[in-house]
């Protein structure tokens, strides 16, 4: 699998990444593994807002997936990535 060039989520519009990533939220099923696994262990240390655990899950993915796309799991860069879009406020969860 190709990720993408890290130039470009350096240089990402951050406001049209979080709502890409917020309607993701709502059709991801979390079919990705490695994010799914990802967020059962994580879903302790995220906010849970006004949001289900499936929810809050769909959404966790929807990151993991996203940061998935530049950076390898199991890197700093990911966990980076992550962690910096888990602490947005824009996200309801």
């Amino acid at each position: 699998f190709k990720k993408l060039d890290e130039s470009e989520y350096k240089s990402r519009n951050v406001n049209n990444t979080r709502n890409k990533i917020i309607n993701l939220a709502k059709e991801n099923m979390c079919i990705n593994d490695i994010s799914s696994k990802y967020c059962d262990y994580m879903k302790d240390k995220i906010s849970s807002g006004s949001c289900s655990n499936n929810e809050r899950k769909q959404l966790c993915c929807s990151i993991s997936d996203y940061c998935l796309n530049y950076f390898d799991y199991n890197s700093n860069k990911y966990y980076d990535c992550t962690k910096n879009e888990f602490s947005d406020p824009s996200y309801k969860c």
